[in-house]
């Protein structure tokens, strides 16, 4: 009688703490493609799931920027603040009928985007080897190092001059990003002591149009 009294009283205690617990809340699993950064003037793509829901059932709310729909994605357009907010934060809810149950946020830190890098297949700068010029015939910009993919910054024109070991210099003019086949054979003809920079680089970028790249390229060859 005991053992069934015991198991009576176990089976209600147990019973009790099952049908005491609350609905669990959705919960939101939100990321950006650009590791908790949202860049300045881009449409930052937002991915966004609540585990149980259709993308249709859930809506994105920030307290800066603009949020928008596309292909079944959310992005994000930030406008420059001045440097008055470099953070937002993205809530998550979900819409079910005309009630918006909350599902989590998360907060997200405001860039600019960085200044590309031009380079002459490679190098930025510095010294190039002799033995290194035959491989010279394009200028490009290197972003290997930013985290947002679909940014491109494409070469229209720069000027490359030549400044020869007896210090005589020549100046030539390029349209796109690879060299003239001119050029290519002064350049694999150079001596060492010889300077080659690249000047005016002018690059068709994403968000802006065609602008002119900060800075130059300047090596200095050796043997």
């Amino acid at each position: 009688m005991k053992k069934l009294l015991l198991a009576l009283l176990t089976f209600i205690l147990f019973s009790s703490v099952i049908f005491a617990q609350p609905a669990l809340a959705p919960k939101a699993v939100i990321a950006a493609e650009a590791v908790s950064i949202v860049y300045i003037g881009l449409e930052n793509p937002i991915n966004v799931s609540v585990p149980g829901y259709q993308f249709d059932q859930i809506e994105l709310k920030t307290d800066f920027g603009l949020l928008t729909k596309k292909d079944g994605q959310y992005f994000l357009s930030v406008k420059d603040s001045r440097q008055k907010i470099w953070k937002l934060t993205i809530s998550v809810f979900i819409k079910e009928d005309l009630k918006l149950t909350p599902a989590g946020k998360k907060e997200f830190n405001i860039l600019r985007v960085p200044n590309p890098t031009p380079v002459l297949n490679g190098y930025a700068g510095g010294e190039i080897r002799q033995a290194k010029l035959k491989d010279m015939d394009s200028v490009y910009v290197d972003m290997d190092w930013f985290y947002y993919r679909d940014i491109l910054f494409q070469v229209t024109s720069f000027e490359i001059i030549i400044q020869k070991k007896d210090n005589t210099n020549t100046s030539y003019q390029h349209k796109g990003t690879q060299l003239s086949q001119e050029v290519k054979e002064v350049i694999y003809g150079l001596e060492a002591g010889s300077v080659i920079i690249v000047s005016r680089i002018f690059a068709d970028i994403a968000t802006k149009g065609n602008r002119q790249l900060p800075g130059s390229i300047v090596l200095s060859v050796i043997e």
